[in-house]
């Protein structure tokens, strides 16, 4: 049997299910018990889940900085009480007017960095407590705003009210804020209408397992479809060390050579085997971060 120690699943998370429930579902289909993700979707939303097995949990830190990129619809003349699908829907213009003249000055207002209020249906946490609990309680609380940097936007109109977006943007971009001042600057109240991960980082959902594929197809056919946790980190040096360094590196310590490239390295053994990623001072001094052996 496949050795799911430094594995992971790319994952099209269907939209319905929260980010635990597919890592459950998962673990059970697996039979292991330490999984996790890096980046959470909304229950609405679907697409890209990283989910790392077993000791590649240790590479989730490294995904929950990267830039992600989501395509999906915002609906105008209409406000949500979360923003998205899922909350109660107000009609607040019967006709909507789209000028499509208008679409590039308003994409070019969002790119670059800028300030972000978070929904308060979010799960940033207030005094130990979800956002999103405090709202469903009726409690009012002012949610901080947040730096964001927007890399590309595209808005295109799809019918008289909708609108779709392709964003690639920081970590910790709501795209329920940002569907709600697109339709600001159109002149309309709006929401989210539906939401999909296209890719975190550079790594992209068309590699990425069904969930249909992942309830039908035999234990041995999803194995065939898990990567291995160093093929995620693309455009990242390569350290190849002899017997005594692996050992050094293994028990914490660092490794000096005159050939190593300043950066994140992944570091392997003399046999090939990926140990885990370091990072290379200026001084060429290996400092290993996290060990997957």
């Amino acid at each position: 049997m496949i050795s799911l120690i430094q594995k992971c699943i790319l994952l099209d998370k269907p939209p319905g299910f929260t980010s635990n429930k597919v890592l459950n579902i998962v673990k059970k289909k697996l039979d292991i018990k330490k999984a996790g993700f890096s980046g959470t979707l909304d229950p609405f939303a679907s697409g890209l889940l990283i989910i790392f097995l077993n000791k590649s949990t240790k590479a989730c830190s490294f995904f929950l900085d990267s830039d992600k990129s989501y395509s999906g619809e915002i609906k105008l003349g209409k406000t949500s009480s979360t923003g998205d699908p899922t909350g109660e829907i107000s009609v607040t213009s019967k006709k909507v007017f789209i000028e499509e003249d208008k679409i590039k000055a308003i994409q070019n207002k969002f790119f670059g960095e800028s300030f972000q209020k978070p929904p308060k249906f979010s799960a940033i946490k207030i005094n130990g407590q979800r956002a999103y609990e405090l709202a469903r309680k009726g409690v009012n609380v002012d949610i901080p705003e947040r730096k964001i940097f927007v890399n590309n936007l595209d808005i295109i109109k799809t019918s008289e009210s909708t609108l779709k977006i392709n964003i690639s943007c920081s970590k910790g971009t709501y795209i329920r804020s940002i569907a709600q001042d697109i339709s600001k600057e159109f002149g309309y109240d709006g929401y989210l209408l539906s939401l999909r991960r296209e890719s975190i980082g550079k790594i992209s959902l068309k590699n990425a397992l069904s969930f249909n594929d992942l309830e039908t197809l035999s234990i041995e056919k999803i194995y065939s479809r898990l990567v291995s946790v160093d093929t995620l980190f693309v455009d990242t040096n390569k350290i190849a060390l002899d017997k005594d360094e692996c050992t050094k590196v293994c028990n914490g310590q660092e490794v000096f050579s005159s050939q190593f490239s300043p950066g994140q390295a992944l570091i392997y053994s003399h046999n090939r085997d990926f140990i885990g990623i370091g990072e290379v001072s200026q001084e060429k001094v290996l400092f290993p971060k996290k060990i997957f052996v």
